[in-house]
């Protein structure tokens, strides 16, 4: 076999083993939620929580993988209390939940 046809051969697999990683990678494992920097979260994600509880501070991001269903939970504050926002990719807000911090 010729080199330009190795090189082609050798490409192809590298870059079908490199798509799969980064895919298993995104997916994740069962119930492995992934911190996401704020700058990576699409912006009608956190439009989408913000419109839910107006003035919370926006902490971290996770992200998960459910049923082939992308989601973000957005752990963040407002007034003392903890909130995790759950939005699907598609802006959808799919849970609120709170939790009051005793002082």
């Amino acid at each position: 076999m010729n080199k330009y046809i190795q090189g082609c051969i050798i490409a192809l697999l590298l870059s079908v083993f490199g798509l799969s990683a980064v895919a298993d990678d995104r997916r994740g494992g069962a119930d492995s939620e992934k911190e996401v920097p704020l700058n990576r979260v699409p912006a009608h994600v956190l439009e989408a929580a913000k419109t839910v509880k107006r003035g919370m501070f926006i902490q971290r991001v996770t992200f998960e993988l459910e049923k082939d269903i992308h989601f973000y939970y957005i752990h963040g504050s407002l007034y003392g209390d903890q909130l995790k926002i759950a939005v699907r990719d598609d802006g959808e807000i799919m849970d609120v939940s709170s939790s009051k911090n005793d002082r």
